[in-house]
This record gives structure tokens, sequence and C-alpha cells, in this order.
């Protein structure tokens, strides 16, 4: 969701033009956009590490997850309000998508458990040391 509301404020910023040429590139928007694109990138592997320890039980699988969550929902929350940024007043329109992904990261935030009950699962992981995974 965030990679796709990125790329659609990126092909935006190609597109519209002000003061005879395009808004994306300006130093603002392009840090803001790669920002958001670095956030994404590292958070790839989170994810893709937490969905690999899914059906364990284990307080380092619980903690990974719940790492995975804090920092999916932080990252779609940045990326989409960003999109909603570099698209001005048409971010909130349906002539375009952007919208939708921003209201989707919205509901996904108070969904499988809240920020509270995550953040005490990854306390828990780092207060038992648990960012080296157990050997089986």
């Amino acid at each position: 969701m965030a990679q796709a509301a990125l790329d659609l404020a990126v092909d935006y910023a190609g597109d519209r033009q002000q003061f005879g040429r395009p808004i994306g590139s300006n130093q603002a928007v392009k840090h803001m956009l790669a920002e958001v694109q670095v956030q994404v990138a590292f958070l790839k592997p989170v994810v893709y590490a937490a969905a690999a320890l899914i059906s364990r039980e284990d307080d380092f699988s619980r903690g990974q997850i719940s790492h995975a969550w804090l920092r999916a929902i932080d990252v779609a929350d940045r990326a989409t309000r960003v999109a909603v940024q570099v698209h001005g007043a048409m971010g909130y329109s349906w002539e375009t998508d952007v919208h939708l992904y921003l209201k989707r990261a919205l509901v996904l935030s108070g969904q499988w458990g809240t920020r509270f009950c995550h953040g005490q699962q990854f306390d828990k992981r780092i207060a038992t040391g648990g960012f080296i995974a157990p050997l089986q």
C-alpha cells in the first residue's frame, strides 16, 4: 500500500506542471518522496522476516511480528500522507486514488491489535534481549 501510494505521488509529481516545470523538480518534493522510498525499502525485510515467523508461538516471533506491524503502520501512514500532500487538493478528490490509500492506512492502523499491544510485545522482546533468534 505504501509503495502504491508513493508510486502515484511520483507519477503525479512528474506530470503536474507549476511555473513551467514539473513539481517533482522541486527539492522539497524530491526529499519527501525519497524519504518515503527509503522507509518503504527498509520496511520490506522486516515484514518478510515477520511473515516467515507467523506460525511460531515464541516470544521472539511475537516481538518480531509486533515490530513489523508497528513499522508497517507508521510507513503506510507517512507514505499516504506524503502522497496526498504531493497531490494537494487533488489528493482528496475522487479523481485520484490517493485518498483511498490514506483511508485504508487509517483503517488498518486499528486492525489486528493496538499500538499499545504491539508496543508491549516489542518492549518485551527488547527487555529479554530478544534480538537474536532462539536456536531450535
